[in-house]
Order: structure tokens, then C-alpha cells, then sequence
């Protein structure tokens, strides 16, 4: 089983990079919302030109230009990841408290029963899916322990891209 310590850094590196990554998509949607409602300000102002038969080929120029911005403006904001709240810093703590108590609990004969359904609570549900090669199961966790564990294998395998645009942690298990 996972040390107390490894569980608290896997977690602690996931909740920085994945705050991190939210906190850089929101200022990029607010500097597009921004920069659209200048772009839509400009748009009308030069509508109201051609309204007020002021219109230039260079003005439908512009006006076709920022049309073109609008329509990149909205296309960035409609494919943005669905915003997330942050995870809170503390989280690592109290998992890693959490581990700390069940691996204790579980090297205890008396308290090993207890232990074992502590853990189970910490589990969703297991699917169980045939693997690669014959007799392979893989074993896929639902719930806060198969968090645990992908936090764990994402610290080892650690690339800060690789959590853009996560959302749901889960676990594999082969």
C-alpha cells in the first residue's frame, strides 16, 4: 500500500497544477470577454457610420475584419473547458491523513475489519473489463480512493500538460 507521504505529494502536485490551469483559464476568458465587447463596440460604431451613409470600401473592410475577430472570439469561448472550482489547497493534508489512518488501521488485527470497510467506502464502484492478453483483467476505480491513486501515477508519470482539461479523476488498474 501507498505511504501517507506519497499520497500527500501526488495530491499536492495535482491540486497546484490543476488550480494552476484554472486560474490561466479564467484570465484567458476574461480577456477574450473582454476584447469581444470592445470588438462588438467597434462593430456597431461602424454600422452606425454606414447607417448614417459614411460608408467607405475601407469601412466594410474594417467591418469585415471585425466580424472575422468576433467570429474567433466566440469560436475560443465556446470550446473552452467547462470551468472547474479549485481544489482546495488543504486537500492533501487530509488524504494523506486519511491514508495515514487506514494503513495503520489495516496492520492492526483487531481493527483490520473496520480498515477494510473504510476502504471500501472509499470506493464508488470497481469495473472489471477482460485485457490485452489472455487471463489480463483491467480494473478501473470509481471514487475517492481511485483518485488517490491516479494522483499517485500522474506524479509519477508527471507532465504538466497532461492535466489540461481534466475533470473527473478516476483510476485504471491493471
Amino acid at each position: 500500500m501507498m505511504t501517507a507521504e506519497v499520497a500527500a505529494e501526488a495530491i499536492r502536485t495535482y491540486v497546484e497544477e490543476s488550480n494552476r490551469i484554472n486560474h490561466q483559464r479564467r484570465a484567458s476568458e476574461i480577456a477574450d470577454r473582454t476584447e469581444l465587447q470592445k470588438v462588438l463596440k467597434a462593430i456597431k460604431g461602424l454600422v452606425t457610420l454606414a447607417k448614417a451613409g459614411k460608408g467607405t470600401r475601407a469601412l466594410v473592410d474594417e467591418l469585415l475584419e471585425l466580424e472575422a475577430q468576433e467570429d474567433a472570439i466566440r469560436a475560443r469561448l465556446a470550446a473552452a473547458p467547462a470551468d472547474v472550482p479549485d481544489i482546495h489547497p488543504n486537500i492533501s493534508e487530509i488524504y494523506r491523513r486519511k491514508v495515514e489512518r487506514l494503513t495503520h488501521a489495516l496492520s492492526q488485527p483487531e481493527e483490520r475489519q473496520e480498515a477494510a470497510d473504510a476502504l471500501r467506502a472509499l470506493i464508488e464502484r470497481i469495473e472489471l473489463t477482460p485485457g490485452a492478453k489472455r487471463g489480463e483483467v483491467n480494473a478501473m476505480l470509481y471514487g475517492e480512493f481511485g483518485r488517490i491513486l491516479e494522483w499517485i501515477e500522474r506524479k509519477r508519470c508527471f507532465q504538466p500538460t497532461a492535466l489540461h482539461g481534466m475533470r473527473s479523476p478516476t483510476l485504471f488498474a491493471g
